[in-house]
């Protein structure tokens, strides 16, 4: 692979899941689908308004879908897609390599 393809492949994918928190809720949604307000306690530090923004973002690029319980009902949850699952890997080695620069 070229360099200047890499780099492309790179600056795409950060752009899509970089930032303080879209890696963080993509995280806490591979233990399993939740809505809004349990996003919001699980996830120390975020503001309503930006846990909003950002779950709006990861919809439109794929990576997570709102989902209503029923036809009727006004719940709805959050949940990775299959291009967010396939994530797992990526952050799992993220979290490695945290734990080898902080001994």
């Amino acid at each position: 692979m070229n360099k200047n393809k890499l780099v492309f492949q790179i600056e795409h994918a950060i752009s899509i899941i970089g930032g303080k928190w879209k890696t963080i809720i993509i995280a806490s949604l591979f233990e399993n689908k939740k809505r809004f307000s349990e996003l919001m306690k699980s996830i120390s530090g975020i503001t309503q308004r930006a846990l909003s923004n950002q779950l709006k973002e990861l919809v439109e690029d794929g990576i997570i879908e709102k989902v209503s319980t029923s036809e009727t009902s006004l719940r709805k949850y959050y949940k990775l897609t299959e291009v967010g699952i396939s994530l797992s890997s990526v952050i799992t080695e993220l979290s490695k390599w945290d734990s080898t620069i902080r001994k």
